[in-house]
């Protein structure tokens, strides 16, 4: 070999070695750290004082001695001197070993002690509970400066207070507690009673509640989906017009209340509550007023509390089946007891006896898990049953199974000769150069101690190739060993017990050894998945033929499905072979338990060697089941959209079957689920919907396990909710009113069938009111509105609104109002001076005055007076006046004498004074003669008195 050759292989070798010790140091690392993660959370040197045996989120334990704060997980043990804390919405329970439970509520810390004496508890902040209902020994719970001794039997809540201070509360739900202040005053509180204090020490004042049934973190065990709890309490400084309310949840935080109930002066209420976990608080509250207002009340001094309802059901027996015969020839049978398992019980009590009232029983086991093998039964008829056993802090059993019975049998007769497996009749194996060895197989008896295999060329087996001894229910040809050439041969096997006793000969089945068979033509096909119905599945008897399904197998072009009675897994009621599809419709007869195989079977590609696979039975059980009746809403119903949103009515649903759960989902079509609601209880009220189309259905499973849900889902709709509008009444739309209407009789009038919460009344000149600068604007009108002073012109006006439960109520559309101007008033028709009238100074000499008379107009509370020239010179206009004459006294403006023209305008006005119309001129001309005197001439000068020229 070449020596560059050489250095390449030790190279390689070299790398092989620092891999594998690199791969080796990582795993042990590994190790190391998972084992020190595991050991963390115990102390191999020291005895638990007792377990978390509930935790919700985070909940946190640091040992006394250590610094590092643990996370804890559900069964982890805890020790003494332990700190326990919990953090934001978080919640742990620990349970003693003397049976104390201690529950803590988020953000709570305590440390734990326990002797001889019993458990000590230090309480440093948040809430706990402790219950020493379990136990005859009491416990000692120690607050801040005050020591707290709760008695055996008893169980208390406390809250706030511990070394941070702050205020404190103490309730007793059960038994005494007897409290030692700081001062060393002792006082002694019972159950039902509590005790409040303020930060400074003080007794609070505040109206409180407390709860003492149930207990503040009670578990129970129940079978029923809703089981009625019973609620009572004490209250402590109540004033008048205080209630109680009691509300349940499914959250700690009170978003999702699932029921309220409110009591004026009970202390005691039954509520149902639904399996699983719910939260409740009970507090004080003020008396609604007539309006429905909640003046106050007192959340935050709540009693709260957490109530565990297990659903837990009678376990349900599966195997030995009832009157099963299990034989045994020398040995005592191995018999596996199995059952249905119940995930919430602690362990299982398995109880044997040879009668069927169980009296002292021949075995009592507890088992871990639902399965137990019992190898110490004898001959004889045996009963059965199993029970439930919960942890110590739930409280109540669960019901047991029903009691079964099996018979074991000792078989005195020869044992049974083997059943041959593999190869199967007629099967092959290659004998091809390189190929596999070859494997036989055969089903033993269970008291089997050894096998002979014989192989021969003749059917008689009369010289055997192969005559060899096994204690395996199995033998390996090697095919070094060169015993088989091409050809037939037959084979078969032998058994015989520890005594020695031999049974006889199995069936002799042939077999093909062939060269040209590779391994891949041998290979077996493998077991269809079973998909439908499945393994120990519970099937309602359908009313056409059950499809069958499987998964698909790589290889196969057929499968052949075959269907028998459980009791008769030899004769098939029904057989079928489906070429290349997994699915067959099978016809089912009627109710009892069912086996179903499907087997693959298909073509060798190299040799056209035939193949089948091996087949897995699969138990079913079918019964008539009564599905549930979805009763309301009816399909194709359509609910009013109003009374969807003010007045929700409920979904109905009947089942005569017992149910075991059922679940409730309502869902919006194209849309989210709007309802989902385990275990409901018919009826269950609705949702406010919107418009559109909704499903519901109930899905359901019986008591038994068997399907129950609703054929089809049901399918309803909500109509729009469209209140009544606004009407627009008076005037109606288009109207043309005169401003006198307007003025005298001009009143708005619009109703309404629903009383809106809020209105609005809008007049404008714009065709859309509602946009712009509006004349009048009215927040919540009156029915009836007064327009003002309206010009001549179009208007639009309409009124919107909205419900309490703020639904559109605005009218449809606006109203438009035409107003016209009022017709004018006629022209007076008298005047006086009338019209060419020709006035002297004589005329007026005596009376020194001209007076203007003229008639009066209907509808006329006023007129205006006008003088002027001929020529159109205004000598006078007078203010509107309400008299139909007047009097001119001041001749003086006459005195040129001529033509003049006197003016009267009927004119109508309205209180506001405003001039609602004017009449038609009317006019008179008159002529006045005024003479005018000679003129006067002077004396001369001179002349004296009574001397003439």
């Amino acid at each position: 070999m070449e020596p560059g050759r050489k250095t390449n292989k030790r190279s390689r070798l070299i790398d092989l070695l620092v891999l594998l010790l690199c791969v080796f140091c990582a795993g042990f690392f590994l190790f190391r750290f998972w084992l020190d993660f595991n050991q963390r959370l115990s102390k191999g040197n020291e005895q638990a004082v007792g377990t978390i045996t509930y935790k919700r989120k985070a909940a946190q334990r640091r040992f006394m001695d250590r610094v590092l704060w643990d996370r804890l997980q559900r069964e982890s043990p805890v020790y003494n001197g332990d700190l326990v804390r919990t953090a934001d919405i978080s919640e742990a329970t620990v349970t003693f070993n003397s049976g104390h439970v201690i529950a803590l509520e988020e953000n709570s810390l305590i440390q734990i002690f326990a002797d001889e004496n019993g458990p000590r508890v230090d309480f440093v902040q948040g809430a706990v509970s402790l219950d020493a209902s379990q136990s005859s020994n009491g416990v000692v719970l120690t607050s801040g400066g005050r020591v707290i001794n709760v008695s055996g039997g008893g169980a208390v809540k406390i809250g706030g207070g511990g070394d941070g201070g702050g205020d404190f509360q103490m309730s007793v739900e059960a038994g005494t507690a007897q409290i030692t202040g700081e001062d060393g005053t002792v006082e002694q509180i019972a159950q039902g009673a509590g005790l409040f204090l303020n930060a400074d020490g003080t007794i609070s004042a505040e109206p409180r509640v407390v709860v003492y049934e149930p207990k503040s973190s009670e578990k129970l065990v129940s079978a029923a989906a809703e089981t009625p709890i019973g609620f009572s309490w004490n209250t402590t400084n109540y004033y008048a017009g205080l209630s109680t309310r009691i509300e349940l949840s499914a959250d700690r935080t009170f978003r999702t209340i699932t029921q309220v109930r409110e009591y004026d002066t009970a202390g005691h209420a039954e509520l149902r509550v639904p399996a699983g976990t719910t939260y409740w608080r009970v507090y004080p509250v003020a008396q609604r007023t007539a309006a429905g207002a909640n003046p106050g009340d007192y959340t935050e001094s709540a009693a709260t509390g957490r109530l565990t309802i297990v659903h837990s059901l009678a376990p349900r027996l599966i195997s030995p089946a009832v009157g099963e015969v299990i034989m045994y020839r020398n040995a005592l049978p191995a018999v596996r007891f199995q059952w249905t398992s119940d995930e919430d019980a602690a362990l299982f009590r398995l109880i044997i006896a040879n009668n069927a009232t169980l009296t002292s029983p021949a075995i009592t086991v507890n088992a871990r898990t639902a399965s137990q093998v019992v190898s110490t039964l004898g001959a004889g008829t045996w009963y059965w049953r199993v029970e439930p056993v919960f942890a110590a802090d739930t409280a109540g059993n669960g019901d047991p199974s029903a009691i079964g019975s099996f018979v074991i049998r000792q078989n005195q007769a020869e044992m049974d000769p083997p059943k041959l497996v593999s190869p199967p009749a007629e099967g092959v194996i290659s004998i091809a150069a390189g190929a596999p060895d070859s494997v036989f197989t055969w089903k033993g008896d269970r008291e089997a101690a050894g096998f002979t295999v014989i192989i021969a060329r003749d059917s008689a087996l009369e010289q055997p190739l192969v005559n060899t001894r096994t204690t395996n229910n199995y033998w390996t040809y090697h095919q070094a060993a060169g015993t088989f050439g091409t050809g037939r041969y037959f084979w078969a096997v032998s058994q015989h017990d520890a005594a020695g006793q031999t049974a006889a000969l199995s069936e002799i089945r042939s077999f093909q050894a062939n060269p040209d068979v590779t391994a891949s033509d041998l290979k077996p096909l493998p077991v269809p998945v079973a998909v439908f119905p499945p393994r120990d599945g519970r099937i309602p008897l359908p009313a056409r033929p059950l499809d069958f399904t499987w998964r698909p197998v790589s290889g196969a072009q057929r499968y052949r499905l075959k269907l028998y009675h459980a009791n008769d897994t030899t004769n098939a009621l029904y057989e079928t072979v489906t070429a290349g599809v997994q699915t067959a419709a099978v016809p089912l007869t009627g109710e009892g338990a069912f086996v179903w195989t499907v087997q693959a079977l298909g073509t060798a590609g190299t040799s056209n060697l035939e193949r089948s696979g091996a087949v897995e039975p699969v138990p079913f059980n079918v019964r008539r089941v009564s599905p549930v009746n979805l009763v309301s809403p009816a399909a194709g119903a359509a609910i009013s959209g109003l009374s969807a949103l003010r007045t929700p009515g409920t979904v109905v649903w009947t089942s005569s079957e017992p149910l075991r759960s059922s679940r409730l989902v309502l869902t919006r079509r194209g849309g989210n689920t709007v309802l989902d609601v385990a275990n409901p209880v018919s009826p269950v009220r609705l949702p406010r919907l919107a418009e559109g189309s909704y499903e519901w259905t109930v899905y359901a499973e019986t008591a038994d396990g068997y399907p129950a849900s609703a054929p089809a889902p049901i399918s309803f709709a909500v109509t729009a909710a469209v209140p009544p509008l606004i009407a627009l009444v008076s005037p109606p739309n288009g109207a043309a009113v005169s401003i006198t209407e307007v003025e005298t009789a001009g009143l708005l009038q619009w109703e309404s069938a629903e009383e809106p919460a809020r209105s609005r009344f809008v007049l404008s000149t714009n065709p859309d009111p509602l946009s712009g600068t509006p004349l009048l604007d009215i927040q919540n009108p009156e029915r009836r509105l007064t327009l003002p002073w309206l010009d001549a012109g179009d208007y639009y006006w309409t009124v919107t609104g909205t419900t309490a439960d703020n639904l559109s109520i605005s009218a449809r559309a606006p109203s438009r109002l035409s107003v016209v101007p009022a017709p004018p008033l006629p022209a007076v028709a008298y005047l006086a001076p009338r019209d060419g009238a020709e006035l002297v100074p004589e005329d007026v000499r005596l009376s020194r005055r001209l007076t203007f008379i003229w008639g009066a107009v209907d509808g006329a509370n006023e007129y205006v007076f006008t003088l002027r020239k001929a020529t159109g010179e205004t000598l006078l206009s007078l203010p509107p006046i309400m008299a139909t004459s007047w009097v001119l006294d001041d001749l003086g403006i006459l005195t040129e004498g001529g033509t003049y023209i006197w003016q009267v305008t009927a004119q109508q006005r309205i209180e506001s004074g405003r001039l609602l119309r004017t009449g038609l001129l009317s006019e008179s001309r008159f002529t006045f003669m005024f003479e005018r005197p000679s003129r006067q001439q002077a004396d001369p000068p001179g002349l004296m008195y009574g001397r003439n020229p």
